[in-house]
């Protein structure tokens, strides 16, 4: 019997199980999909959506954590968040003091994005060394996007660097380690990229719904940027030419990424923003970025399926293949 792997299921066989869920519903507009962050569905004449995601890596800032990446998800089915459900698994020995902070401060960084929280569940509960938690937003849809709308010569931009989330992580999770080698400075800006550049994507993502005539979005979480331009390709059936010059890679994402042999194109990512849009946009959308303060790069361009997904790497094209784990595990295993 074959073991799976801690982390995403790996992509053949994620694709397999998602064939199960296939409907003839009118209503369902964005379904079940690989490489999709949600869905979308129409109830009584409203399109909303909805998403779910973990936390399962960390419990540094988890609150901030749990809402960022779902907040993150629900803005790229091109909607804004709205309500929330939260579910929370404490370990064996949990004081009540440590819940209590945890349910007050899941409320204030809730009420920075006009999101409510209308329910869930709290447990204490044996089997786990650290508290899990998982969300459900559901939100308004305020702009048409997702796989089906891509078509070959669209360009592909990354909003931000990349691996801001795992570079965070690596600095929280192994500080001590991380001491003996590098200067405070690094380590402290390092643990502060969760916030600056961050992982929470709201007002990059506003700028293009608000602005931009897009295409689809995609935010990149675990397996790296890689993994998650693999997968919105794939979910849109098309092809992709990546210009990996282009990806910008923070200097403390490559020092951390140095020092524990890792790939930073395979780690964890939420910070960064897949956008796919018409050629003829793309600087315009770049440019916009930038006034605001926000880097932004054209990294790639869209193909036909029957190209593949490849890099450009040093004058070079190559296959483009998704990491079948997130790189941070290796560390934290």
């Amino acid at each position: 019997m074959k073991k799976l792997p801690i982390g995403k299921l790996p992509p053949d066989f994620l694709q397999e199980l998602l064939q199960r869920f296939r409907y003839s519903d009118k209503n369902i507009l964005i379904g079940a999909s690989y490489g999709v962050d949600g869905c979308v569905i129409r109830t009584g004449g409203v399109e909303v959506a909805l998403t779910t995601d973990p936390i399962t890596f960390t419990t540094q800032e988890l609150p901030y954590y749990l809402i960022g990446v779902n907040v993150n998800d629900i803005m790229c089915m091109g909607a804004l968040p709205e309500y929330m459900l939260a579910n929370l698994f404490f370990p064996p020995g949990t004081s009540e003091e440590y819940v209590r902070e945890t349910f007050d401060k899941i409320n204030e960084i809730a009420s920075r994005y006009n999101l409510k929280i209308v329910g869930g569940h709290t447990e204490i509960t044996y089997g786990i060394d650290r508290t899990i938690a998982s969300a459900f937003i559901i939100g308004r849809v305020i702009k048409n996007i997702g796989p089906a709308n891509v078509v070959p010569g669209d360009s592909i931009v990354l909003v931000k660097g990349i691996a801001i989330e795992g570079t965070s992580i690596l600095a929280r999770e192994k500080e001590d380690e991380l001491r003996k080698k590098l200067s405070p400075n690094i380590i402290e800006r390092a643990k502060k990229f969760l916030f600056d550049p961050g992982i929470i994507i709201f007002n990059e993502a506003n700028i293009a719904l608000e602005k931009f005539d897009i295409h689809n979005m995609h935010d990149p979480t675990e397996g790296g940027i890689f993994t998650a331009l693999y997968e919105t390709l794939f979910a849109s059936q098309k092809g992709g030419l990546i210009y990996i010059d282009n990806i910008p890679i923070y200097e403390e994402t490559r020092v951390l990424c140095e020092i524990f042999d890792v790939d930073p194109f395979g780690l964890l990512a939420s910070g960064s923003l897949i956008i796919i849009l018409p050629e003829d946009e793309a600087s315009k959308l770049v440019d916009e970025y930038r006034k605001n303060g926000i880097e932004a790069n054209i990294i790639g361009k869209v193909m036909e399926r029957e190209y593949g997904i490849k890099l450009l790497n040093k004058g070079k094209i190559e296959d483009l293949k998704p990491f079948e784990r997130d790189e941070i595990v290796r560390v934290l295993e």
